[in-house]
């Protein structure tokens, strides 16, 4: 049944974990004073960090690696299933935790009642970045068991690194594969998502893109007609594994990803459904344009004019003929001095050599013949403030072009205030009769879409 839905956002909540341990009344052996350090420490936490109000559950689960405490930080919100702390440092009752260049809390532990508090602080400038944390010690919830395996398959004379990531529960499974973004074609990109997915009966192979990690090729070379090939062995590949229902194998595809899964997907008898999340239905030339235009509508206070609009649009429209074709150098040399003098000159392309131009060259396609092709159960993601991805120029484009494929099991959902990464910021405003902050999150929509239409779908 074909639905294109706006889901509306309601707040959502988490929570974060700890452990303890007590001392013994014995004086420790030297084998034993690395474990014993640290035992007040050591464990799982569930916490919250409180602004203005506000609260952000958090989880850490502390461990001693070589004499050192080390944290994992949980983020439920931001679908985190345990990021390595940046560093961590014990005095005493004062325990210190820098999750990342921009979050840091100062603690103190009560060993006894096992909790701990203290103040964090954020980066930027003014009291808006300092907040309350208060952590308390509990056992580790039980989650389903997964399994790992490290794989390789076999494409066009090169090797590629892969794992299959799964439930522990007997099979075959559900299975997707997942094919990355433009910046990080590395597997570790899905490190969260396979992981989450594998907890909910989802099986996933995520491999490193060639000439990445530890695939082979050269990644400064690759044109996308070479990695939809590589798309297409590494689903057949997952088709021939024993622990998947190849009746149940679909494709997963993060943004650029998003080219990629439709040509993969085309005419493919092995794909049986598709999840886009924020993937173009405009080709890359358009998309590459896009940008520009909606910079100046969505990232900015400035009020352009009608004319000021048209000038910067027909300033792009020469920046990409000049990429297509590789020739008017000279004259958009010029058009680029002119643009640098404009209110609108910062928010448009002014490249100024060929090298500019590699990425969409060699990736250059339309998919929309691929998609014209796709009649299998689709879900599309998208964000209703995304500029790189924008849903008023992509969901026309993709609904038309499933219609032309006689495609009515299609669902595109649009998740509102959200960027390309499909998150909402960090904002103050009035919830509940006070002044509130909003701490950043993903959209509280978003997992449980992809989850409940995995489920109804497959």
């Amino acid at each position: 049944m074909r639905k294109t839905t706006f889901t509306v956002i309601a707040l959502v909540l988490f929570a974060t974990c700890l452990p303890m341990a007590s001392f013994g009344t014995e004086a420790p052996s030297a084998d034993s004073t690395e474990r014993t350090a640290y035992a007040d420490l050591a464990g799982y936490w569930m916490g919250v960090h409180l602004r203005q109000g506000s609260p952000r559950f958090v989880q850490l689960e502390i461990t001693v690696r070589d004499g050192r405490p080390a944290a994992a930080v949980i983020h439920p919100e931001w679908a985190s299933i345990g990021e390595p702390a940046a560093a961590i440092e014990v005095e005493g009752s004062k325990v210190s935790i820098r999750f990342d260049e921009q979050t840091a809390i100062e603690l103190e532990l009560d060993p006894v009642r096992g909790e701990m508090a203290g103040t964090g602080t954020v980066s930027g400038t003014g009291d808006h970045r300092f907040f309350r944390a208060h952590y308390k010690k509990t056992f580790r919830p039980a989650l389903p068991a997964i399994e790992r395996k490290a794989l390789t398959f076999e494409h066009a004379g090169k090797t590629f690194s892969a794992e299959l990531v799964l439930p522990a529960a007997p099979g075959p499974h559900p299975a997707m594969v997942m094919f990355h973004g433009r910046s990080n074609g590395k597997k570790e990109s899905f490190r969260d998502d396979v992981v989450l997915l594998a907890r909910r009966g989802v099986a996933t192979l995520a491999f490193d893109r060639r000439g990445e990690g530890d695939s082979g090729g050269d990644a400064t070379t690759a044109t996308f007609a070479d990695l939809a090939a590589d798309g297409r062995a590494a689903v057949a590949a997952l088709a021939d594994r024993p622990e998947v229902d190849a009746a149940r194998l679909g494709i997963y595809g993060q943004s650029a990803g998003g080219w990629v899964a439709a040509a993969v997907a085309a005419d493919n008898p092995r794909v049986r459904f598709v999840v886009l999340n924020v993937g173009p239905a405009v080709s890359v030339w358009e998309q590459q344009a896009q940008v520009s235009q909606y910079r100046m509508k969505r990232q900015t206070e400035i009020d352009f004019t009608t004319e000021e609009l048209a000038a910067a649009r027909a300033h792009v429209t020469q920046v990409m003929e000049v990429g297509r074709r590789g020739e008017g150098w000279d004259r958009l040399a010029e058009a680029n001095a002119r643009a640098e003098q404009t209110r609108w000159g910062r928010f448009v392309p002014r490249p100024d050599e060929e090298r500019d131009f590699d990425w969409p060259r060699r990736f250059a396609t339309d998919p929309r013949p691929y998609l014209e092709t796709i009649t299998v159960p689709l879900l599309a993601l998208y964000g209703e403030n995304d500029i790189i991805v924008p849903p008023e120029e992509n969901v026309p484009r993709l609904e038309a072009a499933l219609q032309r494929a006689g495609n009515a099991n299609y669902e595109i959902v649009i998740l509102p205030q959200t960027g390309h990464g499909l998150a909402l910021g960090g904002a103050t405003g009035e919830l509940g009769g006070s002044d509130v902050h909003f701490w950043p999150r993903y959209a509280p929509e978003l997992y449980s879409t992809l989850f409940g239409w995995l489920e109804t779908s497959l």
